[in-house]
């Protein structure tokens, strides 16, 4: 099987269905498949689901569309990364 070096923040196309959009997310399972949230534009000022999709069906259309910088110190989502500050004893 070929690798084909899909990066988060990629345009992608489906090869089957022609669907398109950004590389959102990647998961991983403990048998190897590769899967990639692909986050498609907005139409309309309407924002469509984004699909999940096997690394195998996807092609880069252009490498590097979507670029974040996320600060180490500021993380991201629910939960707090900092160990706490008090707590029982």
């Amino acid at each position: 099987m070929a690798v084909l070096n899909v990066e988060l923040g990629d345009r992608v196309r489906d090869k089957m269905t022609g669907f398109e959009g950004i590389a959102y997310g990647r998961w991983t399972c403990l048998t190897g498949c590769v899967s990639y949230d692909v986050h498609p534009p907005a139409k309309d000022g309407k924002v469509p689901s984004s699909e999940w999709m096997d690394e195998s069906r996807l092609e880069v259309i252009e490498a590097g569309a979507v670029s974040l910088t996320v600060k180490e110190e500021e993380p991201a989502g629910p939960c707090s990364l900092a160990p706490p500050t008090e707590g029982p004893r």
